[in-house]
């Protein structure tokens, strides 16, 4: 095993690299942008959405404390104190127990801890690893990834940790053997495996990552996908700076330019150039983007 290193307060970091980048006017029109979001009944909406949905809940959040908008913490805790964490699927229950922590800033109180662990513990596979439904035999990547989340931000250790980060280093393998493997879930497996103290072949997989970059700037979900999108392009930049081979120069500065025209005038991003609505996932995602690009 080698050094283990944490996705979540790192991800947090490299997002918060964003902000002195931004001028004054501009943090205002994003923080303007995500309490725009909020719902009547605390949590922020989704797409569409007139009521609030965990999930883009956890990126509004973040995205407010980043830019320094004034999220009401009383009013979104209340919101997510009546979500049925068993009654949730992985994504929203990673983010539940993600924004919880976030509200909590001495960690999240034990009886809660305790239930979340066992709603997470509903999505353990067979192989060790974790899966997108209950009782999978095998794991994904991007489940993993998230249970990972899950277990840093509730402050335990991911269970049967080598068996875990032996399945994380099977679907990474796989990942990259992959004639159709998908650049989120390539970083999601290797994410997961840094994180669980397993080795990652670090030169081939930036050289995969580098693989969806577009010279124009930006990155695709996979070589052959039609545009590149916000969500790649901010999970390729973060991982490769991770893995100490950061996105530099030209590639950099006209990646930079990808993000900065997903910016949308009410202050949130989009997600690609033919999608005109912004959302507070794609704005987290924008600033996670700049962030990691930023020299």
């Amino acid at each position: 095993m080698t050094r283990r290193r944490a996705i979540g307060a790192e991800l947090l970091r490299v997002s918060g690299r964003a902000k002195p980048l931004l001028e004054r006017a501009a943090l205002a029109r994003v923080g303007a942008f995500v309490l725009s979001r909020v719902a009547s009944d605390g949590g922020f909406r989704g797409r569409g959405g007139l009521t609030g949905d965990v999930y883009y809940s956890l990126f509004g959040a973040v995205v407010g404390s980043l830019v320094g908008a004034a999220v009401e913490r009383r009013a979104l805790g209340a919101f997510l104190g009546r979500q049925d964490p068993a009654a949730l699927d992985l994504p929203h229950l990673a983010a539940l127990v993600q924004c919880q922590r976030l509200l909590h800033l001495f960690g999240i109180p034990r009886r809660q801890r305790a239930v979340y662990l066992e709603a997470v513990s509903r999505f353990r596979s067979q192989d060790g690893g974790f899966g997108d439904a209950p009782g999978s035999v095998r794991g994904s990547a991007y489940a993993l990834y998230l249970a990972v989340l899950c277990h840093e931000a509730l402050g335990v250790e991911v269970p049967a940790l080598d068996l875990a980060a032996t399945a994380a280093a099977g679907l990474l393998q796989e990942e990259r053997a992959s004639a159709t493997g998908s650049l989120p879930r390539l970083v999601s497996a290797t994410l997961a495996l840094q994180a669980l103290g397993g080795p990652v072949p670090e030169a081939q997989v930036c050289a995969q990552i580098r693989g969806c970059c577009d010279p124009a700037g930006g990155c695709r979900a996979h070589p052959q996908a039609p545009l590149c999108d916000l969500l790649s392009t901010a999970v390729a930049a973060f991982a490769l700076r991770r893995l100490g081979a950061p996105l530099g120069g030209l590639a950099a500065a006209r990646t930079a330019q990808f993000v900065q025209a997903r910016w949308d005038v009410s202050g949130g991003f989009c997600g690609t150039a033919v999608d005109p609505t912004p959302d507070c996932e794609y704005t987290f995602y924008g600033l996670l983007a700049l962030g990691a690009l930023e020299p």
